[in-house]
């Protein structure tokens, strides 16, 4: 069996952002995102408590992201996912497990792919 074509893969990269929670940080990462040409980005130390699932856009990025998230009262303690537009139409579910772990499972082309956001914190 041949790999699915290229475009039904996405492009995935993890990072933490605890030094992204100034006001407007979240353009900064969308634009690299879309510099890098990522669809999918596992982010943790979020500057969002509580659980959400939102759409976002900015004025320099026509290209609208999802942000699906959950956190704690701490911000250290948070994950999230930030999707493209292309990743956002592909998702089959998420799965908010505690304020440190979350999954999602994207459909590509034939198959699955399921990915954790663990932030492990001593």
């Amino acid at each position: 069996m041949s790999a699915p074509s290229s475009s039904y893969r996405n492009k995935i990269r993890t990072c933490n952002v605890r030094a992204h929670n100034e006001p407007g940080a979240l353009s900064c990462v969308m634009q690299e995102m879309e510099d890098l040409k990522l669809d999918v980005l596992g982010i943790s130390e979020t500057p969002w408590t509580g659980a959400g699932d939102f759409r976002t856009q900015t004025l320099k990025i026509q290209n609208t992201h999802r942000v699906i998230h959950l956190g704690g009262e701490e911000h250290r303690k948070s994950v999230a996912f930030i999707l493209s537009e292309k990743a956002s139409k592909s998702i089959k579910f998420f799965y908010l497990h505690s304020e440190r772990i979350i999954l999602l499972k994207l459909k590509e082309g034939h198959h699955d792919t399921m990915i954790l956001q663990i932030y492990a914190y001593i």
